[in-house]
Parts: C-alpha cells; structure tokens; sequence
C-alpha cells in the first residue's frame, strides 16, 4: 500500500539559529515541500494529483515569550523545475513531487524571532515542525542593515551606529566597593596604525584586560595565606555576559588537542539563552547576544616582560568550575584563569592580558582578537631589547622574540616556485606516512614493501614520512612511551643499511619522491632522554616533573637542559640531512607543557621552539609538520603573525580508521577548530587517511581537498582506491602528481553549529587564480557534509558563497551530480536557491565561479562564458592558475571576437560553460596549437547543450611534440575564442 510522506524544507532553516541581515524590517522565508510516494507508490502515480497542493503557515513569536501568531506562505515563482529552487539531486520523478513557497515577514522587535511550521496537503490534516511535535524551533537573531562605528573611533558620518560599550556586555565584574583587578583600555584613535586599520576594517570595539602577574597572584596569596604553598594558578571573574543566546568555545579535549564545544542552544539545534556552563578551559570563545553583536574573548599566553622572559598562559572557563575566584562571583559567568610560567624561580614578572571584540559580525571579532595579538606579540619582540643569533638574524626573526616564528615556506611564495621545489611539493604533492599503514612494527623492509605497492598501483606519492618507532629506544619500550638513547635508527633498519641506507633506495628507485622526512617528538621521544644513553652522556639534561594525566601519576622526565638545546637540534638535524632526510614531523610538542612545575614550562618550551625553528630552517629549509602542539605559548607565539614562513600543523586529534564514529567528528573538529586556527602563519594539516575506508573514505578525501593543507595517505600496503585518488590529485605538463588546492584555508560557515545538529555540515574556501586579481577569478567552494545518523537537507542560497565580487554573474556546479545552475548575478545572490539532500556519511562539493558577459553581435543576446577547471577534481577549479580576457577588433576598432585564455597547472578535462549554445562560432588552442572540431580533443558535453568539455590531457600526450609551454612554472594555455561577441560592461544586465 502506497503511502504520503511530506518533507519540509526552510530558509532560514527550522531548528537552528540564524543570523538575518534585515532589510527594511522584513525577514524573508524560503519553503521546500517534498511530496514523496512510499511503498509501492512507484506504480501509483495518481497519488501525485497536480491539482492538489500545500497550505503552508508560519507560527512566529518575540523570542518564544508571549503570544503566537500566523503568517501564510504564498506559492513561488515558477521555472522550468516548477520550483524555482535548484535541484543538485537526481530524484525518480514518479514517486516525488517538490513545491516552493514565499513569505515576507515585516519584523522589527529587537529580540529573535522564534518559529515552527505548520502545513497541510490538500484539504488532510494540519501537521506541525518544530517544538510542538517534539522538535525544536528555528531562530532568526535579526541584524538591522545600517552600518556601524567602533567606539575607538571618531564618526564619519550620522547614518551609523555605536557599538556595545564593555560594561554593556558584561555585567558589573567587580564586588561593589572593591578595586578591579586588572585595567580595561580601549583600543581607539590613540591606538597604533595598524590596529586604528584593524577597527576601520572590521567595525568592531576591542579591549584589553591587563593586570600585573603580582597583583593577581598577591591578591590570591591573601585568600590562600594558611594554605602553606605557592599558588600557580589564579582566577579572575570576568562577569556574566548580558543577553547570552549562543557560544562556541575551542577548550582542551586532551593535553595535545583543542575541540569545539557549543551552547546547549547549539547543541539541540535551537532555543536561546543558553547560559554559559563548562569545566573545560577555553583557549577561544565566541558568543552570541540576542540583539545580533558578536563577543569574542582571547585570554593571551606567552606574553614576554621587560626582561624577555615568558609570564603565563591563560584561558577562560565559566565561574562554577573555579574554586577560587577573585572577584564577583556568578555560575553562568565567565572566567579568566592566569598560570604562572614565570621561568625564574619566586618573581612574578610581567602582566596578563585579555583581549575582548565586540561586533556584528562572528568571523570580524575573532580576527580582530587575534590580530590584537598578534600586534602586541610584535609589539613585545620590538620592546625587550634582548639579542639574537646571528643564525636568526639572517633568517629575519624578530629580534627578541622568546617564540620565534617557526621558518618554513610561505603559501604564497610556494606559487612562484617550480613544481620541482621541495617546498612547494611538500604542500602540494601527494604524501605517504607510515603510521596506519604499517603500524608500530616498523622497518626498512616494510617501508620499501608499502612503497613498491603504492608505485606498482599506479600511484606517484611525492612525500614520504617515516613515522614513529624509527629510533633508537633504551628497552624498546613503545606505545607512547619509552626513552630515546641514540640519533641512529633501531636495528629494524639494519638489513636496509640504516637510516641513510633506506634513504638512498628510496631515491634510487622512485625519482617522484622529493622529501622524505622522519618523526621525533620536540623533546626527543615520548618519555624524554634515556639515562645513562649515548644522547645523555653527550648533552647536558635536566630532569622535570611530569603529570601523567592519562594514568593519573607523576614521574620525572629526563630533558636536554635548555642551555644545551641549540646545539643538541644542530648535532641532530645535521646527522639526518647527512641521511638523505629533508623534512621532519615534530609531535608531542605539548609534553612540556604537562610538566608540574611552571618554572620548567616558562624555561624550556621557548628555548624548545626557538632551537627546533633553527636548525629546521638550517637543515631543511623549514619543512617541518608540527603536531600535537595545541598549546596556547605555542599558537599565540611560535604561530601567531604574518612571518614569511609557515609549518604544516596539524589541526586536530589523530585520524581513527577503525573507530567508524570518529569520522564525522573528525572532520567537525577540524573545520571547527579552523575558527581560530585560520588566524595563524600556518598551511593547515587534517591528518592522514586511508582511501579504501568503508563509507568514510570520500568523506575524507572531500575534507582534505577543501582544507587548504595537504593530502596524505596511510593505505594498508596493496589496499589502494586508485580512483579516489585521482580525483584528489593531477597530473602536472612535466609529469608531476600534485594536489589542487584553494588559496585559503577552510573555515566552517556557521562556527555555531553544533555536533549534534541534524544540519549539514558546511565548510567552505576559495581560490584565487594567479592573476592576483581579488575582484576577478576567484572560485568559491562550499563542501557539505552529512556527520549526523539520519537524512539531512540543506536550503541555501548563493550569497553563502564567500568572495562573491559586486557586478558579476555566478554558476555554480555540483561535484557529486554533475548538475550546474545558470549564470546568477551577485546582485540577486540572496534570491537565487539552491537545495541538496545527502544521506548519513555522504558529501558534495558545490563550486561557484564567476562567468565573462558577451553580446551576441548577431541577434543582442547576453552569452556567459566561465570555467569549473578540470571536471574530475574535487576542487579542479584550483588547476586554473590564470584566465585574461582579450577584445579582438577588426580594422575600424570596433570589437568583433573575444579571446579568453586559461592557463593550467595540471592535465584533465577542462569543463567550460558558454551560454546560449554558440559552440558554432568558436575556435580553440592549446598553446597556440589549433583543436579542430572532429578531432576529439573537445566535444559539447552529451547531456548538456551549454557545456563545453576539452581533453587537455589527450591533446598534449598526442601533440606533445608541438606545444611550447612554460617549463619552470609548469603551465599550458587553452584559449576560446569566441566570434562575433563583444565583451559586455561589468554588472550590466542579461538580454
């Protein structure tokens, strides 16, 4: 027996919140009701009458408070799908029937607007969405449009308003009569340049909460004086902030590792004011008022005092998991914890700092705390007076930076080096690690066994990174633990010669592999130096109290004193470049900060990084991968800025492949986690993965490509999916495998989500073509991904696209489906929409570029031209390096042609788009050879008429003789040229 299942589908959607720039006081609702057959409805199609249809109602109120009242959809506008909303699934059209709706809804209260759906089909009975069926309702915190003016700043004209002052977002901090514990000062128009730049650019307030390390910790001494011991950590109450909805909180998971956690608002996909409750400590917090403003808090670590030395670390919690709090006391409010890392031993040097951003906007505040601190990072390197290296100097450290930036290869420079630069390839080619792939058990002979497979396979990996259990162990003690004795490798490594032994096979049989790099812990191995051990009688070392927190003791740990430290890195990176190895994986770069005492922590992780960052830069050119290393010292010093170079960094907890719910976690917490870590000098590293995972394996593949960061493999040896592979990787003109990447790095679009949301996740990047041009090419891509158990459809429209430029006109195209929408101009982008449904564990990839408007010359029709770049990659709009558009004129100046020239980085299909199907009236090249019809090097694509398909790849191989290309950059050229158009003026309107 057939039955009815009916699917309702809201813009701005049912159980969540949303933020909604309103327009003269409407909010705008988008509705998608599916109307599917079940059971044996494929052979009952009369149960899809056309004459029946939905009645669909909006029950709305001012926060939940108060009276309910009605709104009534009306039918939308139809199109060709009948719809007006673009589809980018393929459904069976016998059994599924699909209508839209419209609803303008005048709305002017100050707090948000909750609601749920009710609707009816045909005259059957009224069903509910949202909480009066069990659900949750859908949230609209309404944003008015009219812009506004930090507080810092002088107004620049009447049509703008003020932001919040700090006293409004906090309530009062202190107990009544008592002096504040720290100082509040606004950064304003007696700020520095660059930070008056800052609040020009975002239209935000900032503050800085600063507080000397003696007055806190003296004030804590006074409430703890028959205590007997010397306190390390205070608290400080920050106060509750006023009109809480929603937050999110980076917090410490694990000592390496820092996740998202998010409000219990979030966290049921609705409902407001959510207080702020929890036991972890957050090294970024971001919450949300009911009247729309955005607060972001920062608690700094690693701040130097005027003797150069680092002071403490710090993070914020909420007051109910302190016991001592200085301060007004409150369980929702918000906590700032301050440890003491001075590293000489009873001072208390240098002050605290919090730094706090207030705007409308989520991504300007938490770039605005950031970048605050990253100008007093700079700021405080300028101020101590204190000498480097010589060795640093030439490197451009900043002079008396106790945290030098790590120096490795800038993203950007990586664009202007070959292809065959190890730099460049270390980000950009394919990668191999051992760890999943053969486990614990490691050994020269398995390593080359793996290797073999991989090149037997087809598969052309140009990095490989020897992971842990290479070294010489004191007892042979592992896992995760055990004591480092000697720099040679163990004696599994003996039947290949050694380290250096393995490393000259390796290169001598697969001239692909550019790097090859090795992993050690940042003090050496897990439980530090072996005593008594080749390592200990060469180097001076110290020993330190270790909080093993995992099982629930303390033990000393044997340290390379930090006087020694410099030399110790020299000794041992020169002995593995005289290996063969060019690169290394840094981990545990949190175990000096689990020691006990924070004396040892303030003295040995600078001196740590500082000698680890030099001989990196020395031996390696700064290739390095640093990793379990969310330490605030290290994020907010080591990593924070805009240095020249930037070291892979591993961006969550490790990648579990056989632990199925992990994989949707995995790439939640990466992508969340990005919030902050997008702030960094970084190329942002999600881990390995194996692409033969059941399920999960696209999933993966999918993350990886739109990270912005590398791709690397850990297959099982001759277990290898080949094609997704290549849909993650191409081919280079001079036989390079690399990687297509965005420009940037990957953020989540709303960093309120939460992990137990029912909603797709979204992640999104883009890509900027090498013209350099930001209001040109740039190719946006939003990856949606399914982590939750049931079905999940997304409604959004084309303004979710980051980077969308004023003026011009968009397709966008599904990775999964194939299915391309048409052009769409910028102007309307919050009118244009788009719907996608993925079952658990599914993906897509959504791209959206931007097309060139021509006029027809024959009958004044608007054509568009633009180009997904190669149509088997995941991101194959990132093989575009360049496009220039040329006007072709004929004798009296007038223009009759157009030339549009692509110029590619790798070999695949090219996918173009070319409207209004003049696939006559074209001519095409690849660098400068003629491509004629009829020849099979392009065709119009088979199932649609507007899309131009061309074999780069086969062209090249067969006329490989004849194309001249650029060698040292690795690009070819394929240029359209379009006859008798002319090129249309920037925003002008189709005909």
């Amino acid at each position: 027996m057939a039955s009815l299942v009916f699917t309702p589908t809201l813009y701005p959607p049912i159980g969540h919140t949303t933020t909604y720039h309103s327009k003269g006081g409407i909010v705008e609702f988008q509705c998608l009701m599916e109307l599917r057959c079940d059971g044996d409805g494929a052979s009952s199609p009369e149960l899809l009458q056309p004459d029946q249809h939905f009645t669909v109602l909006l029950w709305w109120s001012v926060d939940g408070l108060g009276g309910w009242n009605p709104a009534a959809f009306r039918r939308g506008r139809e199109t060709k799908d009948g719809t007006g909303i673009h589809h980018y699934y393929k459904d069976n059209t016998n059994t599924k029937r699909y209508e839209a709706f419209t609803l303008h809804l005048p709305y002017f209260a100050t707090r948000p607007l909750q609601f749920c759906l009710k609707y009816r089909f045909s005259d059957g009975p009224w069903l509910w969405s949202g909480s009066r069926i069990g659900g949750v309702d859908g949230r609209i915190i309404v944003v008015p449009s009219q812009p506004t003016m930090p507080l810092g700043l002088s107004s620049k004209g009447g049509n703008s308003r003020q932001l919040l002052q700090i006293d409004d977002v906090f309530e009062s901090h202190t107990e009544e009569g008592t002096e504040p514990l720290f100082k509040v000062t606004l950064v304003g128009e007696n700020s520095s340049p660059e930070e008056r730049d800052l609040l020009n650019l975002l239209s935000i307030n900032v503050w800085r909460l600063t507080s000397p390390m003696s007055r806190i910790f003296g004030a804590l001494k006074i409430l703890n004086e028959n205590s007997g011991d010397r306190k390390q950590v205070a608290d400080l109450s920050l106060g509750r902030v006023v009109l809480l909805d929603r937050w999110m909180a980076l917090v410490k998971i694990a000592n390496p590792w820092m996740g998202p956690i998010h409000s219990g608002s979030a966290a049921g996909g609705g409902g407001g004011g959510s207080a702020f409750m929890t036991t972890k400590e957050c090294l970024l917090l971001l919450m949300q008022r009911k009247d729309g403003h955005h607060v972001a808090i920062l608690p700094r670590s690693g701040i130097t005092s005027r003797e150069g030395t680092p002071t403490a670390s710090s993070y914020v919690t909420s007051l109910h998991a302190s016991e001592h709090t200085l301060g007004k006391k409150g369980w929702d409010g918000v906590t700032w914890r301050i440890y003491d890392e001075s590293p000489i031993s009873g001072e208390r040097l240098g002050s605290a700092e919090c730094i706090v951003a207030v705007g409308m906007d989520a991504k300007s505040v938490v770039k605005g705390v950031m970048s605050c601190a990253a100008i007093d990072a700079k700021r405080a390197s300028q101020t101590t007076g204190k000498t480097t290296t010589r060795e640093f100097s030439a490197l451009g450290d900043r002079e008396g930076e106790a945290f030098p930036r790590l120096p490795t290869p800038d993203d950007a420079i990586a664009h202007n080096l070959s292809v065959d630069h190890g730099l460049y390839r270390l980000h950009a080619g394919l990668s191999y690690c051992t760890w999943n792939s053969l486990g614990v058990n490691l050994s020269g002979e398995k390593i080359l066994d793996a290797l073999r497979k991989i090149d037997e396979a087809g598969i052309k990996v140009c990095n490989v990174i020897i992971d842990d259990n290479w070294q010489t162990l004191k007892d042979d003690r592992y896992p995760s633990s055990g004591t480092w004795s000697a720099f040679h490798a163990n004696s599994n490594f003996d039947s290949v010669g050694g380290l250096s032994g393995l490393v000259k096979k390796i290169r001598s049989l697969y001239c692909d592999i550019q790097n090859i790099g090795v992993w050690h812990a940042l003090h050496g191995y897990w439980d530090g130096i072996a005593p008594g051990g080749e390592i200990d009688r060469t180097y001076k070392t110290t020993e330190c109290v270790w909080r093993d927190n995992v099982n629930q003791r303390e033990r000393n740990l044997r340290f390379v004193d930090p006087t020694n430290i410099e030399k110790f890195y020299d000794d041992f990176y020169r002995y593995l470049s005289d290996c063969g190895i060019n690169c290394v994986k840094v981990d545990v770069q949190c175990r000096i900060d689990e020691l006990k005492n924070g004396y040892d922590r303030g003295r040995l992780l600078p001196a740590y990084q500082r000698a680890f960052a030099l001989s990196a830069q020395k031996y390696f050119q700064g290739k390095a991968i640093v990793c379990m290393a969310h330490v605030p010292q290290i994020l907010q010093c080591s990593l924070l800025g805009d240095g020249l170079v930037r070291p892979l960094f591993r961006t969550s907890d490790d990648f579990y492949p056989n632990v199925p719910e992990s994989h949707g976690w995995h790439i939640f917490a990466n992508s969340m986690n990005m919030t902050m870590f997008s702030h960094l000098n970084i190329v942002p590293d999600w881990d390995m993965f194996q692409t033969t995972l059941p399920q999960y394996a696209g999933f993966h593949a999918a993350a990886r490509c739109l990270s912005g960061g590398p791709v690397v493999i850990t297959d099982t040896p001759g277990d290898h999916n080949v094609g997704l592979i290549q849909q993650m990787t191409a081919t280079t003109p001079n036989n390079h495998s690399i990687t297509l990447r965005p420009t940037s790095m990957a953020t989540p679009s709303d960093p309120y989500m939460s992990y137990t949301s029912s909603k797709l996740l979204r992640i999104a990047n883009v890509y900027l073509n090498g013209s350099g041009r930001v209001d040109a090419e740039v190719a946006s891509f939003i990856g949606f991904f399914n982590i939750s158990r049931i079905p999940a459809r997304d409604l959004f429209c084309l303004l979710d696209f980051d980077g969308l430029v004023e003026g011009l006109h968009y397709i966008t195209r599904s990775y999964r489906s194939g299915h391309i929408t048409p052009p769409a101009s910028q102007a309307d982008a919050s009118d244009t929409f788009m719907t996608l449904c993925l079952e658990p564990g599914e993906w897509d990839i959504i791209t959206a570029v931007p097309t060139t408007q021509l006029l027809d010359s024959s009958n004044g029709v608007t054509c568009y031209i633009g180009t997904f770049g190669l149509s088997t990659n995941m991101t194959g709009a990132a093989a575009v390096a360049d496009t220039s558009v040329r006007d072709i004129t004929d004798g009296d100046g007038l223009g009759c042609d157009v030339s549009i020239q692509y110029s590619l980085s790798a070999l695949g299909t090219l996918l173009i788009y070319i409207s209004n199907a003049i696939h006559n009236r074209l001519r095409i090249e690849i660098c400068g050879i003629p491509l004629h019809k009829g020849e099979g090097y392009w065709r119009v694509h088979p199932g649609h008429k507007d899309i131009l398909e061309v074999f780069v790849d086969k062209a090249f191989k067969e006329l490989h003789p004849q194309v001249k290309y650029s060698r040292q950059v690795a690009l070819l050229t394929v240029d359209i040229t379009l006859l008798g158009v002319r090129r249309l003026p920037r925003g002008t309107d189709g005909i």
